[in-house]
């Protein structure tokens, strides 16, 4: 009797957030990506910024570091 009424009460509930989820139906197979593409999105402007959810840990960057500059 206990597993039914779970069972419906969990239809019901809904994420305190919706699901960001980008689903496309017809793509069959495994994503990749050129390295040539990754590189550019690695120095592209919006991939630097801090995204705005995260919380304000002193590990958490407020700006982009480069690999050079971490090594010295």
């Amino acid at each position: 009797m206990e597993v039914s009424r779970r069972r419906v009460l969990q239809k019901h509930l809904e994420p305190a957030r919706p699901l960001r989820r980008c689903v496309n139906l017809h793509f069959v197979g495994k994503l990749s990506y050129s390295r040539d593409f990754l590189i550019s999105l690695a120095n592209c402007a919006e991939s630097r910024k801090k995204p705005e959810f995260l919380p304000d840990y002193s590990i958490v960057l407020t700006k982009a570091v480069s690999l050079a500059s971490a090594l010295l």
